[in-house]
């Protein structure tokens, strides 16, 4: 039996949510549990669980990554790494290491270029403007 009212509130990825990363992560693991959704709807109910920022992120992995085969458990880990806040001090990133980056030879260039979208995702909001990085 589904019943959606025992799902967190959708997650947002804003500084509303940063700090309770993990532990909405884990509600929403258990509400999966409670509810015995299907295994093959795991993902998609986790996708609708997502908006604003984090849907955005949600979507721009889909198109860089191989995620067909993720379950539940690896987006929620995934999602943990990027939004939680052990995240902001470990791999924060700045433009000076962005103009630093360069392509390795056994690279293709489709690799780099995901190289760098990720590495963009990771940066640190307030050390660039959008038309500086548009420069770089």
């Amino acid at each position: 039996m589904f019943k959606a009212g025992i799902f967190p509130n959708k997650f947002k990825g804003d500084d509303s949510d940063s700090g309770a990363v993990n532990l909405r992560a884990k509600k929403f693991e258990s509400a999966i549990k409670f509810t015995k959704v299907k295994e093959e709807d795991k993902v998609e109910l986790f996708k609708l669980w997502l908006e604003d920022k984090a849907s955005i992120w949600q979507y721009e992995v889909e198109q860089d990554e191989e995620t067909s085969l993720w379950t539940v458990t690896d987006w929620l880990k995934k999602i943990e790494k990027r939004f939680g806040k052990g995240k902001d001090k470990s791999t924060k990133r700045d433009i000076f290491e962005l103009i630093k980056l360069e392509k390795i030879e056994s690279e293709t260039m489709g690799e780099f270029n995901r190289r760098i979208k990720m590495f963009i995702r990771c940066k640190d909001e307030t050390m660039y403007t959008d038309m500086l990085l548009k420069k770089a």
